[in-house]
């Protein structure tokens, strides 16, 4: 997404298509105070599924997936500024274990004949992020970023839970 600014742009978009396709998304950006500035952004994305199990009589590999994406942005003066984002996915779509190839001409028709159901699936990822950029002048500058994933928070969450436990 793009980086936050004093502008303060917003857009919605939606959108429906044939095998129950759905998808949302939507972005907000502005001004906080003087240095401060903040955006949001959002995706909500679905359908009901591409192939079909002839043994369930249903469709299977559906598309269900949520984003979410915020950023703020401190610039005390011209060419320095820090970002910080923080962003989110949580994906709930069908885990029949069956694959397909997409759009490649000559695969086998989406059908699979397994008498299991969809798996029980939820994945949510995502992560925090600090980006600073300082401009040094003629084109040149330092860029610091440092970056950690949802998952690893919840390692150090779970680690530090564990030892206030035992101490």
């Amino acid at each position: 997404t793009r980086d936050p600014s004093s502008n303060p742009p917003a857009w919605l978009a939606a959108g429906a298509g044939n095998s129950g396709a759905f998808e949302t998304r939507g972005s907000l950006n502005g001004a906080l105070g003087e240095h401060w500035s903040a955006s949001l952004a959002f995706s909500r994305r679905s359908n009901d599924g591409f192939s079909y199990n002839a043994t369930r009589r249903a469709r299977v590999n559906d598309l269900d997936v949520s984003q979410l994406q915020a950023k703020l942005r401190y610039a005390p003066r011209p060419g320095m500024e820090a970002i910080l984002a923080i962003d989110g996915a949580e994906d709930r779509s069908d885990a029949n274990t069956t694959n397909y190839p997409l759009n490649h001409p000559g695969a086998a028709p989406r059908v699979t004949f397994t008498k299991q159901p969809p798996g029980a699936f939820l994945r949510r990822a995502g992560g925090l992020s600090l980006r600073i950029n300082k401009g040094l002048g003629n084109g040149v500058g330092l860029r610091s970023l440092s970056a950690v994933a949802v998952d690893a928070l919840e390692r150090l969450r779970t680690a530090g839970a564990a030892a206030c436990r035992t101490s």
